[in-house]
């Protein structure tokens, strides 16, 4: 029996830091095309992964002209994950400042929770400092993300939902990123 729920958690430990760590990326989740070459295009999904809600990046409505549209200051995307280990991936990630101004002291922190409101248990965090950005500059960066078997089980009692939240912090601009994903 403790062989079988090993097995069984193992395999969802691989799922979420194979899809819900790619995610996460070492800087969070965001818009923009899937997670690597192999993905569907747009979809934002791993392969073989079902397609993510689309993501809260806090934009919204701004009551104006409708052909502009509030772009949020900061995007963050997924560009590659490389395997580290069983439960361990290499992420590597991209923020994007979308203003036309510098953005200063730049900071990126993500959170995952297990289920899908994002009240559940955290199962990985990370944050890095990304100090200037130039108004259109990129910064990329590698996170290493690795779950421990308690997580795993965590997520696996969360029907394999994750809620990943990224908050992309300067001192002039705040956007926070919400993600849901189905790993499982």
């Amino acid at each position: 029996m403790n062989a079988r729920l090993f097995a069984v958690c193992g395999i969802a430990v691989l799922l979420v830091v194979g899809s819900g760590g790619a995610v996460a990326s070492g800087f969070g989740s965001g818009p923009g095309p899937g997670f690597g070459p192999d993905n569907a295009p747009g979809n934002g999904a791993a392969p073989g992964e079902a397609p993510a809600s689309p993501p809260d990046n806090g934009g919204g409505d701004s009551g104006g002209d409708d052909e502009t549209t509030d772009e949020p200051a900061f995007t963050v995307v997924a560009d590659n994950t490389e395997k580290c280990g069983r439960t361990c991936r290499d992420v590597m990630s991209t923020v994007t400042n979308q203003q036309n101004a510098t953005a200063e002291d730049v900071t990126v922190s993500t959170q995952i929770f297990a289920g899908k409101e994002g009240n559940g248990r955290q199962v990985w965090q990370g944050s890095a400092d990304v100090g200037t950005l130039a108004g259109g500059e990129s910064h990329t960066a590698t996170k290493r993300i690795e779950l421990g078997f308690g997580d795993a089980v965590a997520v696996t009692g969360a029907g394999g939902w994750v809620t990943i939240e990224t908050t992309v912090e300067s001192d002039e601009e705040t956007v926070t990123i919400t993600e849901r994903r189905d790993v499982a």
